[in-house]
């Protein structure tokens, strides 16, 4: 299965980790979007609890992986 969402902000990094903490392993999830739009800037007022909820749902760690 396979799973698009639109967007790479705050609000598709988040609904794409919720996604894959509950999905099996084998669905793939892609964030599409256009880079020629600028990035609204909508997760400043975001709980600094996020890092940790996206680490648990996919253990992404900014300090390591944002190079990926």
């Amino acid at each position: 299965m396979k799973i698009g969402l639109i967007g790479v902000g705050t609000a598709s990094a988040v609904s794409a980790s919720t996604l894959l903490s509950y999905l099996p392993k084998d669905v793939e999830v892609t964030c599409f979007y256009d880079p020629d739009i600028p990035i609204t800037h909508v997760g400043e007022s975001t709980s600094a609890a996020i890092y940790g909820l996206i680490y648990d749902a996919v253990r992404f760690d900014p300090l390591t992986d944002l190079e990926e």
